[in-house]
């Protein structure tokens, strides 16, 4: 199978769902507001995939891992830097109070409620399966594999 091929595919898809706007703010969800996973676009523009002979690696920056699966309530905070970095990012203006402190509100918050899964991963993945480029990738790597096969039994 041509793994080159398809990882480009696989960076895609998943650089794809990140910016999908359909993920509910808040926690809980406040009414029907949707939004994506990029607010610099350091995590999308981290992702890589590089194939092996029988695999494909796919890289990106750790705090995906965080995107992905959400932060359990009660968990260590969250560092104030990256809040700070976020908010600015964002372009988010407090109105009663400074920057810093909206990130300690923020911080306070999301020890308190959690952040819900994202699983963007996961999404990213399973939609990668209906993508006509990928079967058609697979289909031609299969009967590739079928001729070797038939040419191999007609030789013996």
């Amino acid at each position: 199978m041509d793994l080159d091929a398809i990882a480009p595919l696989v960076v895609d898809a998943l650089k794809e769902a990140l910016a999908e706007k359909k993920y509910k703010y808040g926690n809980p969800p406040q009414g029907t507001k949707l939004g994506n996973k990029i607010a610099s676009g350091k995590l999308q523009n981290s992702i890589s995939a590089v194939s092996n002979r029988d695999s494909i690696s796919i890289s990106m920056e750790d705090y995906g891992q965080y995107v992905q699966s959400g932060r359990r309530r009660g968990a260590k905070g969250v560092p104030i830097s990256a809040l700070l970095d976020w908010i600015r990012e964002r372009n988010i203006k407090p109105r009663d109070m400074t920057e810093r402190q909206l990130a300690f509100a923020i911080q306070r918050n999301i020890k308190k409620f959690g952040i819900r899964p994202s699983n963007w991963f996961d999404n990213a993945i399973d939609k990668l399966f209906d993508d006509p480029k990928l079967l058609d990738l697979i289909s031609d790597s299969v009967e590739e594999e079928f001729e070797k096969i038939i040419d191999s039994i007609e030789g013996l």
